[in-house]
Order: C-alpha cells, then sequence, then structure tokens
C-alpha cells in the first residue's frame, strides 16, 4: 500500500533555465501545486556543474516562501561577464528542506545554461570568423597562434603549469652551461701543466678545488657532474604527472564535444561522423601542440641565450657566426615553409578521404554485400591508397628530409668555419685549447637547438591547418539560442495560461487545465516552401493524438520534431506549459556507449529496478530481462552484438516508457516490429502512459502526478483508431481534426 500525501507540491516551473553570460542576471520560476490553503516554504541553492562558482555565476542559497494562495515565486541568480571564451556550460538549482509541502518527483533540481557568445579563440576576428572557412583562411598564422595562446592561458591550471616547467627546464639549461665549464676546467686547469683558472660562474674563477691535489680534484669535479642529474630526472619524471600537454588537450577536447552536443541539424550536416572523430582524435591533440611548442621554443631560446653568451665571453671574434647561424636558418624557414605546408595539407586530405571511405564503406557494408561489389570497393580503396601515397607522403617525406639535412649542414659547415678561422689565435696563445674545445662543442649545441628551433617553427605552420579547422567547429551555429527564444516565448505563454485557469475548481491542480496549443504556426525549410502553414490547433493535457500518413502529403515527420522541440516554428509558436518535460522518441533505435541498465534509466537514473523489469515484461522484452537478471550484466557493454535489431527497438522505446515524461512524441514506434502482438504490447503501453499518467507507476497518487500527453505516428490507420484525437495532414498544408475510437486494450 502507497501512502499518499495531501500536501502541495513545490517545484521549478521548467527543467532547464537559459540565460546569455552578457545578461548578467538569470530568473527561476518556482511553483506550487495543489490546493495552495497553507503557507509553505522551500529552501533553495545552486550546486557547480561545468560552470563553477566564481567564475561564471555567483553561488547563492535561500528560502521561498508561499502564503496562501500563491503558486508562483522567482529567484534571481548574478552571472559573471567572463571575457573568455567557454563552450556552452551549466549549473544546477536544488530545492530542498520543505516545510508543509511535498518536492516535485523531477522538477526539484533544475539546470541553468549559460549561453557564451564570445568566439573561439577570442574575438579579435570576430568579422572574419564569422564568414565561415574562407574568412578563417584570411587570419594571418601568427596572428591567429597569438589569439590562441591568449584562450589557452585562461584555462584553469595552464599558467601555473606553464611558469613551472619553464622555471624548472632551465635546471638542464644550467647544467649545459656547467658541462661547458668543465670542458675547459679539463683542458685548462685539470690536466694542464701550468694550470690557471676557470670561472664555472661569472665573477669566480676556480683553480684545482683541492690544490695541489690533481687526483682528489678530478673526483670532486665527477661528483659534481653526476649530482645535477638527480634534479634533472625528478623534474622530468614530476613534469608528466604536471601534465600541461594533458590539460590542454582534455580542455579542448571536451569543449569540442560538448560544442558538438549542442548543434544545430544544419551544423551536423556540415560537420559528419567522420570530421568530428578526426577533430577529437588528431586536430586537438595537433592544435593542443600549438602551445606546448611555443613553451618549447622558449625554453631553447633561453638556452641559446646562454650558449650565445658563453661563446662571446670566452671567444668575443665568433660573433658572426652567432649573427648568421639563424639568419640562414630563417631564410630557410620563409623559403621552405610554404612548400612544406601544402606537402601537409595534401597529406592530411589524403588521410580525411581514406578516414571518409572508410566511414562511408562502414555504412553502407549491406548495400556492397548484396550487390556484391567487393571487388569493387577493394579495388576504390587501394586507389585511395595509392593516391595518397603518390600525392602525399612522399613528397612530404622528401621534403622533411631535405629539411632535416639542412640543419644537419649547419654544424660541419660552421664547426669548419670556426677551426680555419680560430686555430691561429691558439696557435698565438691568444686562445686556450679549452676555450676552442668547448666553443666547438657550443658550436655543434648552437647548430642543434638551432635544428630544433626550426623544427618547432615548421610545426607550428603545420598545425595551424588543424587550428583553423578546430577555429571553424567550436564556431559553429548551436542550438541553445533558439532553444533560449523558444522557452522565452513558452514562459510568457504558460504565465497567461496560468492567470487564465487561475480559481477554477473540481481539480487538484489547476496546471492541469492549461491545454497544450499550437498558434499560428508556420514552418518550412526554406523561406519560400513550407510544409505547414498558419496552424491553430488545441489539445488537452493527457490526450493521445495519433498523426496517421496521408498518401502523397509530406510533413508529419516534422510535425512532430516541432513538437518534440527538435525544430523551432519558423513563425508563430507551440505552447507546452514550461513545467511539463517533453521527450521525442526518434525513429532510428539509438544506443549510448553504456551497459543495458543505463540505456534503459537513461531519462530516470533513479528508477527503481522492480518497476523496471515490469516495464520490460509489459513489452515482453525477455531477452533483456533475462540479461539483467543477473546485476553483473547491468554495466556490460557487449549486450548490443548479442540483441536482435527488434529488442534493440524494444530498448529505445523502454527508456522513453521509464522515463514516462508529461509529453511524449514517438515519431513511429510500430514500424520495427511486424508481430501484431508486440505492436499491441507497445500501444497498450501508450495507452497507460495516458491512463495511469506514467507507466508502471502506483495508481493511489496518479492525482498527484501530471497528466501524460502522448503524439505518435502509426503504420496502418486502424492503430489510429485508438487515440483520442486524430491528425491529419492535407495537401493544403492544413490539418483535419477527427476523434478516435474510445480506448481500449488490445487482445
Amino acid at each position: 500500500c502507497v501512502e499518499v500525501s495531501d500536501l502541495d507540491i513545490v517545484q521549478f516551473s521548467s527543467a532547464i533555465y537559459y540565460a546569455e553570460e552578457a545578461e548578467g542576471l538569470v530568473l527561476v520560476d518556482v511553483m506550487r501545486l495543489g490546493s495552495l490553503e497553507e503557507l509553505v516554504s522551500v529552501r533553495w541553492e545552486t550546486l557547480d556543474g561545468s560552470a563553477k562558482a566564481g567564475v561564471l555565476y555567483e553561488s547563492a542559497s535561500g528560502i521561498v516562501v508561499f502564503q496562501p494562495g500563491e503558486n508562483f515565486k522567482t529567484i534571481e541568480i548574478r552571472l559573471i561577464q567572463n571575457p573568455a571564451w567557454a563552450p556552452t556550460l551549466e549549473f544546477s538549482i536544488k530545492l530542498s528542506r520543505q516545510d508543509n509541502c511535498d518536492l516535485g518527483h523531477s522538477l526539484h533540481t533544475a539546470r541553468v545554461k549559460i549561453i557564451n557568445a564570445d568566439l573561439f579563440p577570442t574575438n579579435k576576428y570576430a568579422q572574419l570568423i564569422k564568414e565561415g572557412a574562407d574568412g578563417i583562411d584570411k587570419i594571418p598564422q601568427f596572428n591567429l597562434l597569438v589569439e590562441f595562446i591568449k584562450m589557452n592561458l585562461e584555462i584553469p591550471g595552464v599558467v601555473r603549469k606553464t611558469v613551472l616547467s619553464l622555471v624548472l627546464d632551465q635546471m638542464a639549461n644550467l647544467y649545459f652551461y656547467f658541462s661547458l665549464n668543465v670542458t675547459m676546467y679539463i683542458t685548462d686547469v685539470l690536466f694542464a701543466e701550468n694550470p690557471t683558472s676557470v670561472s664555472f660562474l661569472p665573477g669566480l674563477r676556480t683553480s684545482l678545488f683541492v690544490p695541489g691535489d690533481r687526483e682528489m680534484t678530478a673526483i670532486w669535479l665527477g661528483a659534481l657532474y653526476v649530482l645535477p642529474m638527480v634534479p634533472i630526472h625528478w623534474w622530468d619524471y614530476t613534469s608528466i604527472a604536471v601534465d600541461l600537454k594533458g590539460t590542454l588537450r582534455n580542455s579542448l577536447r571536451a569543449s569540442l564535444y560538448r560544442k558538438y552536443l549542442n548543434y544545430t541539424e544544419d551544423s551536423r550536416r556540415v560537420v559528419q561522423a567522420a570530421d568530428m572523430q578526426a577533430a577529437l582524435l588528431e586536430d586537438v591533440v595537433e592544435a593542443s601542440q600549438c602551445y606546448t611548442y611555443i613553451v618549447e621554443l622558449l625554453r631553447i631560446l633561453i638556452r641559446l641565450f646562454i650558449v650565445a653568451s658563453f661563446t662571446l665571453h670566452k671567444s668575443p671574434r665568433s660573433w658572426w657566426i652567432l649573427v648568421l647561424m639563424p639568419s640562414l636558418m630563417f631564410c630557410w624557414v620563409y623559403l621552405r615553409g610554404p612548400m612544406y605546408l601544402r606537402a601537409c595539407d595534401a597529406e592530411g586530405d589524403g588521410k580525411l578521404k581514406i578516414a571518409k571511405f572508410i566511414h562511408t564503406t562502414c555504412h553502407s557494408f549491406n548495400l556492397i554485400s548484396e550487390y556484391n561489389q567487393r571487388p569493387l570497393m577493394n579495388e576504390l580503396f587501394e586507389k585511395e591508397l595509392w593516391a595518397a601515397t603518390r600525392e602525399g607522403r612522399i613528397p612530404l617525406q622528401q621534403i622533411e628530409m631535405n629539411n632535416t639535412y639542412f640543419t644537419r649542414w649547419l654544424g660541419p659547415f660552421f664547426v669548419g668555419l670556426y677551426i680555419a678561422t680560430a686555430a691561429k689565435q691558439v696557435l698565438d696563445k691568444a686562445l686556450s685549447v679549452g676555450q676552442f674545445l668547448a666553443t666547438i662543442g657550443i658550436l655543434r649545441g648552437i647548430a642543434s637547438d638551432f635544428g630544433d628551433c626550426y623544427k618547432v617553427m615548421m610545426s607550428l605552420n603545420v598545425l595551424v591547418g588543424p587550428l583553423r579547422g578546430l577555429v571553424n567547429m567550436f564556431n559553429m551555429p548551436i542550438e541553445v539560442p533558439k532553444q533560449k527564444a523558444a522557452d522565452k516565448v513558452r514562459r510568457e505563454l504558460s504565465r497567461q495560461a496560468r492567470s487564465q485557469v487561475a480559481g477554477k475548481t473540481g481539480v487538484w491542480a489547476v496546471d492541469d487545465c492549461i491545454p497544450i496549443k499550437i498558434v499560428k504556426m508556420s514552418f518550412g525549410f526554406r523561406s519560400d516552401h513550407r510544409f505547414l502553414s498558419n496552424l491553430s490547433l488545441t489539445i488537452p493535457q493527457g490526450s493521445i493524438v495519433a498523426v496517421p500518413e496521408t498518401p502523397g502529403v509530406k510533413g508529419r515527420s516534422t510535425l512532430l520534431k516541432l513538437l518534440g522541440q527538435r525544430i523551432f516554428p519558423t513563425q508563430g509558436n507551440i505552447m507546452v506549459p514550461t513545467h511539463l518535460r517533453v521527450l521525442h522518441v526518434a525513429y532510428q533505435p539509438m544506443m549510448v556507449g553504456a551497459g543495458l541498465w543505463q540505456n534503459i534509466v537513461l531519462g530516470a537514473t533513479n528508477s527503481e529496478a522492480a518497476r523496471v523489469m515490469d516495464i520490460l515484461s509489459d513489452l515482453g522484452m525477455s531477452q533483456a530481462t533475462s540479461y539483467l537478471h543477473d546485476k553483473q550484466n547491468w554495466d556490460s557493454q557487449d549486450w548490443q552484438d548479442t540483441f536482435s535489431y527488434s529488442e534493440l527497438a524494444l530498448v529505445h522505446l523502454a527508456r522513453a516508457f521509464v522515463m514516462s515524461p508529461e509529453v511524449t512524441v514517438f515519431q513511429r514506434p510500430l514500424a520495427h516490429f511486424s508481430s501484431f502482438e508486440t505492436r499491441s504490447l507497445v500501444l497498450n503501453l501508450i495507452r497507460d502512459l495516458s491512463n495511469n499518467r506514467g507507466v508502471r507507476l502506483p495508481p493511489e497518487t496518479v492525482h498527484r502526478r501530471r497528466p501524460r500527453t502522448v503524439f505518435f505516428t502509426p503504420e496502418m490507420d486502424h492503430e489510429a483508431q485508438y487515440a483520442d484525437v486524430i491528425w491529419e495532414l492535407n495537401a493544403d498544408r492544413t490539418i483535419t481534426v477527427r476523434k478516435g475510437r474510445v480506448r481500449r486494450s488490445l487482445t
């Protein structure tokens, strides 16, 4: 027996609220359902999600008090304007500590989505970015890198990790400086007939460590040469845990993934699955390396400054080498950079073509198999592979080889010049042998460092390509602004509707009397062609509406997408009271990459196991119930390979019945089943969803639940007759409304 409360219910008026960061404020409505006779109160508080308090919003809490007769209150939450780019982030608001009332089952928690209008990576080139890929290509490489670096510095932890890396990386540079002096010390002090002195530190000259004892001095020198490796090894090991690269990579991946989940349908058509997969797995890695390469370039430049200072101090006449070597390198970069970039683009295009070919093959496997075209596809695939090799990989490797040899030539060339020009100074005793040998070592090191600089600069040239692609993807249109605009209208219409039913008697919650309305709605994918025109319809909450197919007339799938809020009207609006959850159940069965249990309770994670199993039994899902009987299978991700297509389709429908939202829109829920029995089971649960205000929920509390409205598209005319109302689409873009039969059990 279920204990039934007679207290009023307090909940949020919507599951999701929207606000733009620039607005500085979000208004959240709290509503009360019931008799409205008593004074009730409830506590509220904000909770961090992807949006953090103190960064994007001000943490807040308080108490909402409803006086007798009051049914609506508004909470204000302050937003913080942050100049840095971010995807759409969100935080939660939670109701608790209710006094003299109950909390809504689903709407005791709501989410607030904060829309960031800034562009990725910054707004500096906003006009060009808004032009799309062509405009982004016009942004100078260096300028785009600068803006990308600025954006990365706003990622939490990046500045600290960057400074830490730069500072502690100098241990290796200091050790290198020390090793140069050791070379001089061994030649000019330790083994010299007349020991002189060497300055390990500026202004501090050192002769034998142990006066008169070369052997002990050698022991001390050996120890000093080894000991610095301890902190160097420690830092290299610790830097793995500091993980600057991973911080950047994960932040970009999470942001792009979050952005993609908010894409409009048009954006998803432009950015196909293969493109997004390549972006998340490859382009993000390469773009994040832009920042780490800049850090690496700074480390090399500091090292070059140290060795250049040493060279000028020990051999001032070698200044011309320090000027000529980088000059040649920059000229080479300037001349070879565009060629290298074109070769990298060609190779990248070849890889992308192969990836798309593979994706298309996997998607069209049944078609290839049915028409026996495996040999043709093998031949086409081999052509793609050889084209990518001939046009991309081989030319790139040839250019890379020549580029590598340029840096390998620098060292021997300048060392040879130095030997030829500085040997006379050694013979004239103007330069010590130690200084001469140390300088040769320095020149080799400088050549190596300049080679590293060259590789970094060429890599940055290449990585700008993936970065431009990411800039385009990050700035694709998202549907959240449209959702916000629709929600604003919906909230206003809901307020007006509540005022119209206020004071109505004979019902426990007057909000249940607010009808669902289509008001002067028109829709078309193009401005010159509309599927639906100037529709106005009203349906009471709790109705079942069937939209059968009309021969020669298109648009019923589009109509259901509009009702399910997957797309939005071109003109007019659809008024569904904001406190009603709306679920659009697509035609194609879809699963997330998780276990069977997580897939079934996706929209209602706190569902009781017994209720879920009853729903599966009601649908005749013997395979699923048997599989879930062993709890060890709940989280296993291997289940999809063992389930039949029809069983997967039932899982797809079962999760909607488990969630049992107030408005459910089913796209062709019966199309996957040839069995009359299975179709009947699905129709029975649609009926129960409406009749009982939720599937397998306690009948004792039915009056305290909101009515359940169902829209569905049947496959056959007789299936439409079990609805309360039938909407028939006409060729003139209007809808004819007629009543269905009295609902009864299907057997």
